[in-house]
């Protein structure tokens, strides 16, 4: 369906019947066998410790099929997507289904001898690095293994693969941690070709009170603000680079995205609030879902001051300043 109608639609009818998401998520897994410090969803609790029963590819395959159908720009996310045992049945998958956008985000230490599926299906490959210190890295992983290693590694592999059809985007969560260390994880993104991309770290829905009083977060915003003015490939228009700076209230939109959880479970209205309407492979389309959620839970909520994550914020800054959005998303597909 056309991205100008979905967008009107979410903007001037955000209570409507219809569920017309811009994007879709699905968590693969909530596997993992890193330990970062700042894992959390919508209620403080670390993926990696949420129970799931493995799904096959062939399971998946329904899932995906389904979303879709809804959806034709899709994020694979976890836990570790990569740790998933048929992760590269999967890719191929999503290169079947035809999905226009396929955004995978991954630690990308795991992904040598992958780089023929990912270029196969892959639009945004979005990798995590929280700093270039491997003593570090390993206390924010909570990791004795080489994944720093690993990740820079395949950073730069996958920077210089010939015919290379996907964008690199090197992510990180900034938290009172390593803002030192995040100007020249920044720049070591620029050196290798690719977009910088940086969140808060969140507890939940909020950020840390020490992060949110620590000089040094502003700054480090000011810092990429000032390199995206100055041409610099930095993820996401300058107001949304500000509303994560001053952690602004928002509208939230959240009827433009679609998260599933590994099993199918839809997600109602939010990943964040996370009532469960059903599965998307058993309803005969979202719409339903949509109106499941709305006669148990009721409408959209008025939430307090939260979500500073990248995917709320994205979205209530393209709703708000579409032509910013749209520059955007200009200069992401040009420079």
């Amino acid at each position: 369906m056309n991205l100008v109608f979905k967008y009107l639609y979410n903007k001037y009818f955000p209570d409507g019947p219809k569920w017309l998401p811009m994007a879709a998520v699905y968590y693969l897994t909530y596997d993992c066998p890193l330990r970062c410090i700042y894992c959390s969803d919508g209620t403080g609790t670390p993926y990696y410790s949420l129970k799931e029963r493995p799904r096959t590819a062939a399971e998946i395959r329904v899932i995906l099929a389904a979303m879709r159908r809804a959806c034709d720009s899709i994020i694979i996310t976890g836990g570790e997507p990569s740790c998933h045992p048929e992760f590269t049945a999967v890719l191929g998958q999503l290169k079947e289904l035809r999905f226009a956008e396929v955004i995978l985000t991954t630690k990308g230490d795991k992904l040598e001898g992958l780089e023929q599926e990912l270029n196969g299906c892959v639009t945004r490959l979005v990798i995590s690095l929280d700093t270039l210190d491997a003593e570090k890295s390993r206390k924010i992983h909570n990791s004795s293994g080489p994944v720093l290693e690993n990740t820079l590694k395949n950073i730069k592999k996958l920077a210089e693969l010939p015919g290379r059809r996907f964008e690199i985007y090197v992510s990180s969560v900034a938290g009172t941690f390593n803002l030192d260390d995040l100007p020249a994880v920044c720049e070591f993104a620029g050196r290798a070709g690719a977009w910088f991309a940086a969140q808060p770290q969140l507890r939940g829905v909020k950020a840390p009170a020490d992060l949110m009083s620590d000089a040094r977060y502003p700054a480090f915003y000011d810092y990429l603000i000032a390199k995206k003015r100055a041409g610099a490939r930095i993820f996401g228009p300058v107001k949304y680079l500000e509303l994560l700076r001053d952690f602004k209230k928002f509208v939230c939109y959240p009827f433009t995205m679609l998260v599933v959880a590994p099993g199918g479970e839809v997600f109602y209205p939010c990943l964040e609030i996370g009532h469960s309407v059903g599965k998307i492979q058993d309803a005969p389309d979202v719409d339903a879902l949509r109106r499941a959620g709305r006669e148990r839970y009721g409408r959209k909520p008025e939430c307090d001051t939260r979500c500073h994550s990248a995917c709320a914020a994205e979205y209530a800054v393209f709703m708000r300043h579409p032509l910013a959005a749209i520059s955007e998303l200009f200069s992401e597909k040009t420079v």
